[in-house]
């Protein structure tokens, strides 16, 4: 008994003689759980709040409209849980420029009933169905294993995939469901029109592209293309190369994107190549005024919660103007 009490008394002493270093990492450990958790409950009341947004407003905003074949085709993986942000990212385009064709690659999530509000909401447009997508497209990857593997492994793959090689236009724009254009984006349907160069959304350093090029031993690709907003070509698609590079890397989820500047290559030694200028088409970490577009990068919320309070700001405005927004150009 005595020899209890003496071992508990010992253990008191060492917690109190311990170094004071160790007992503010204690505390700020706690308060890092403490502060990770309200973070959470903030995250997921905001996106309820979102949510209820979403379903009240954006059924109120006029339907725009796409031709239904024979244009450029501007193509968005879309997802479920991002439905609502998609057609509000759509509609801020088309209502500047609305002559193209407008592509839904659906990521597997989408039900009847988010097809069914898609196409209420943009007329002609064409929803690639993920069971449809995977039957034509298994067929195609029959002598491409490292294909299929990246393709079942990771559901972006279908931008790298899906867009070239299921679509029936020769121009294709990229485009993310986390973007929103506020004015008219002038360098984007001056491309859609008659434009050749090969132009990207610019962000400082994406991820894993530096250690991705230096694994297949390339270093003179363009290592800031975002393919969040993207104009390329068809004829980029070149699977054999993939497969390639496939069998040398350990793939991840951001692999189409560092491969896409490799594919670009031969395209942009023929056409050229351009960004969208940063200052007006803007990544999530340089947002300032006098901006044509946005992108918010939905995954980087948890990471800065700053960026679901700009995006609410930006989006009701979006649905705001959308109201008072002129006819479409189509010339």
């Amino acid at each position: 008994m005595n020899e209890a009490k003496t071992n508990r008394g010992l253990h008191f002493f060492k917690i109190v003689l311990r170094p004071p270093y160790r007992l503010w990492l204690i505390l700020l450990r706690y308060l890092h759980k403490s502060y990770n958790r309200v973070l959470l409950a903030y995250n997921g009341v905001l996106l309820a709040y979102n949510r209820a947004l979403q379903l009240i407003l954006i059924p109120k905003t006029p339907i725009a409209s796409c031709v239904l074949h024979g244009r450029p085709e501007v193509h968005s993986l879309v997802c479920h849980r991002h439905m609502y942000n998609y057609i509000l990212a759509i509609k801020s385009f088309l209502r500047f420029y609305n002559d193209v064709t407008v592509i839904v690659h659906d990521d597997g999530s989408l039900t009847k009933k988010d097809k069914r509000t898609i196409k209420k909401h943009v007329e002609n447009i064409n929803i690639i169905d993920r069971d449809y997508a995977d039957e034509k497209i298994d067929k195609i990857f029959y002598h491409y294993p490292n294909c299929r593997r990246y393709r079942d492994a990771f559901v972006n793959a279908l931008q790298l995939f899906d867009y070239m090689l299921l679509c029936e236009s020769e121009k294709i724009v990229s485009l993310d469901s986390d973007i929103l254009f506020f004015k008219k984006p002038d360098t984007l349907i001056d491309w859609v029109r008659d434009g050749k160069e090969i132009i990207y959304f610019w962000e400082n350093k994406p991820w894993g592209i530096e250690e991705f090029f230096a694994k297949i031993n390339i270093d003179d690709c363009c290592v800031h293309m975002n393919i969040g907003l993207l104009c390329f070509y068809k004829e980029a698609m070149n699977l054999d190369l993939i497969e390639q590079f496939l069998s040398k890397i350990e793939i991840f989820w951001c692999t189409g994107q560092c491969i896409f500047p490799v594919l670009l290559k031969k395209q942009i030694e023929e056409y050229g190549l351009s960004f969208f200028e940063p200052s007006e088409y803007q990544y999530h970490e340089y947002f300032s005024d006098a901006q044509t577009a946005r992108h918010y990068l939905f995954s980087a919320f948890h990471i800065e919660p700053r960026l679901s309070d700009i995006y609410l700001s930006d989006w009701k405005k979006i649905v705001k103007e959308l109201s008072n927004a002129p006819k479409a150009d189509t010339i």
